[in-house]
């Protein structure tokens, strides 16, 4: 399509508002001569650079008024997770993504992503951090707040997210219990495996009743868990990934430890999880063994008697140097520290 569907800046000078946007409307109208998103957007920069802000609002209102139907349609997919929320509220959210997306699109840094397709990918963002927002604003009225300073703050609940744990919104439900997971499972197998549970859960939640989904949601699993390192590669590639690593490179790797902490790491990354300490006591066990064959004769008495020693000959050095802890050294304190030490 030519630059004839729009007007040209020539056509602003001495033509009256009232018939180009006539000749805009009828443009529009017509189905044939209707411009895609991309020509737009790419008219509208021309626009701006031209330096006709005001042609150039003309056309960011008809764009938004051609993306319309495409955010009601994407709005409308949310109506289980909106709760209360309004359609005309989440297209309102996802129109104001889209006007901000004008001025960051670049074609040639999107590859072959249409314009129409990175405003659907933004405004599904904005609509799923509306609602989570609207989730998170439970909390007693600014009435009932006023008067009670000390309160703890209410915190933002995080929402079941329908995207994949990979895309889904930071800190959420969804990345916490999946971090929580990955510290219950002894194989990348396992992992994936519950990972598919979690995925079938999350579906069933979301097939409930508003109201019942809801209230599940933020009576269980509210815990807020520190969020661990997921794994960031398919199943299959972390299967070649870990299967690239042999014995020799182990060996490598722990080449200047002693025997005992050799032998210890052997045990402990044997590939079969049966082969491995069955608890976290029995590699306790096995690290005290190899601590006391490298320091013999060394344990809590001998610890103890070192530390009296310590105390011992730092009580003489006490008139000489002063400690910032002098409870340690009581010898040799001045009368004024004595009567504050009684008085503690």
């Amino acid at each position: 399509m030519g630059n004839g569907v729009f007007l040209n800046a020539r056509e602003g000078q001495g033509v009256k508002k009232g018939s180009a946007a006539k000749r805009e409307s009828h443009v529009s109208r017509s189905g044939a001569s209707r411009p895609s998103p991309d020509e737009l957007v790419s008219e509208i920069h021309r626009r701006h650079a031209a330096g006709e802000p005001g042609r150039a609002r003309q056309l960011v209102d008809a764009l938004l008024r051609l993306l319309e139907p495409q955010l009601r349609r994407q709005a409308r997919g949310y109506e289980k997770l909106s709760g209360s929320l309004l359609e005309d509220d989440l297209v309102q959210v996802a129109l104001l993504e889209a006007l901000k997306a004008v001025e960051t699109y670049k074609p040639e840094k999107r590859g072959r992503q249409t314009f129409s397709t990175w405003v659907e990918w933004r405004a599904r963002r904005a609509i799923m951090e509306q609602i989570r927002l609207h989730y998170a604003d439970v909390r007693p009225s600014d009435a009932a707040q006023r008067g009670r300073k000390g309160q703890p703050k209410t915190r933002p609940m995080p929402l079941v997210s329908r995207d994949d744990a990979a895309e889904s919104l930071p800190g959420s439900l969804t990345q916490m219990h999946d971090a929580a997971l990955a510290l219950e499972v002894a194989t990348v197998e396992e992992l994936y495996a519950l990972r598919e549970e979690c995925a079938r859960l999350r579906r069933e939640v979301l097939n409930l009743d508003p109201k019942l989904r809801e209230l599940v949601s933020r009576v269980h699993g509210m815990a807020h868990l520190q969020p661990e390192i997921l794994p960031s590669l398919p199943l299959t590639q972390m299967q070649v990934l870990l299967a690239s690593f042999s014995p020799e490179d182990v060996e490598e790797a722990v080449a200047s430890l002693s025997p005992d902490v050799k032998a210890m790491l052997h045990v402990a990354l044997r590939a079969k999880p049966e082969e491995r300490f069955a608890t976290a006591a029995g590699m306790r066990d096995a690290m005290r063994v190899a601590l006391a064959r490298r320091h013999p004769g060394y344990g809590r008495q001998e610890a103890a008697a070192e530390w009296a020693q310590v105390l011992a000959e730092g009580s003489v050095l006490r008139d000489e140097v002063e400690f910032g802890e002098e409870r340690f050294f009581p010898e040799g304190l001045e009368a004024h520290e004595l009567e504050g030490l009684k008085r503690e």
